[in-house]
């Protein structure tokens, strides 16, 4: 293992920045800058190498695979409301968007312009807090939002705690197959996350406060990326419009082969 500081005819200050911005112990400066295995433990939600390999993926494009729209809405002034796109296993080739310290009517401007820019199949908003207030100006301009609340019961109770558990379990499993941009925030917000179980076996994720006490910011790009995993919307393979009202898929939204 060679720290990259170290080596002859390297920029020192590059490094240091990436570990100013990332943190001594993160997996980004562990890898990069230390030159050391990344530290992914028995906590550890979502490995580095998982997302390494979505990372680095090549892309076999799915045109009839729905595009589906996460936005984080954010909660404080040192977290970013983001925007993402996702066409089943692409979360790679559309721009993800971000926004500091946008109040809700500035971001319900933004999710407008993304949306008719890119006209997706269905938007997915995060409705805890200020976003609430995103949702009812969206819907308000008769924009067909779904409010996803992290808070809310899962689909299976038995198996997660609460609907982000289950979000953010279905978007590991995506990334076995995905393909997502080469975004540093984003491999650190997906790496970042610790697990555990409730006294019933429920899968339990650590809380926002929780991760912060750890020195970890909120993983505002990769809940955007979750919530696109809230449910599925149908293929336009295999879709059937009812009074413009969109189906929601048995199956995956995407191919898994």
């Amino acid at each position: 293992m060679i720290d990259s500081r170290s080596v002859e005819g390297t920029d020192v200050a590059i490094y240091n920045k990436i570990i100013e911005q990332y943190g001594e112990d993160s997996d980004v400066a562990r890898v990069e800058v230390k030159g050391e295995f990344p530290s992914q433990g028995d906590k550890q939600f979502i490995g580095r190498g998982l997302v390494d390999e979505a990372m680095s993926r090549e892309m076999v494009p799915d045109r009839t695979a729905p595009l589906v729209m996460g936005v984080d809405v954010a909660r404080s002034g040192d977290d970013e409301s983001v925007i993402c796109l996702r066409q089943g296993r692409d979360a790679r080739s559309l721009p993800w968007l971000t926004y500091k310290r946008a109040d809700t009517v500035e971001l319900a401007g933004y999710v407008m312009e993304a949306a008719q820019r890119w006209n997706p199949d269905a938007i997915f908003i995060d409705g805890g807090g200020s976003g609430g207030g995103v949702v009812d100006i969206l819907k308000s301009y008769k924009y067909r939002v779904i409010e996803v609340q992290f808070g809310s019961n899962a689909t299976d109770k038995a198996q997660f705690r609460r609907k982000r558990e289950e979000m953010w379990s279905r978007m590991r499993d995506w990334l076995r197959t995905g393909c997502l941009g080469q975004e540093r925030r984003l491999l650190d917000d997906l790496t970042g996350v610790q697990y555990g179980y409730t006294g019933t076996g429920q899968l339990a994720l650590e809380t926002k406060d929780e991760m912060k006490r750890r020195g970890l910011g909120s993983p505002d790009y990769a809940d955007a990326l979750a919530m696109t995993f809230y449910q599925n919307v149908a293929r336009s393979d295999m879709r059937i419009n009812q009074r413009r009202r969109i189906r929601v898929a048995k199956g995956v939204d995407y191919n898994v082969i």
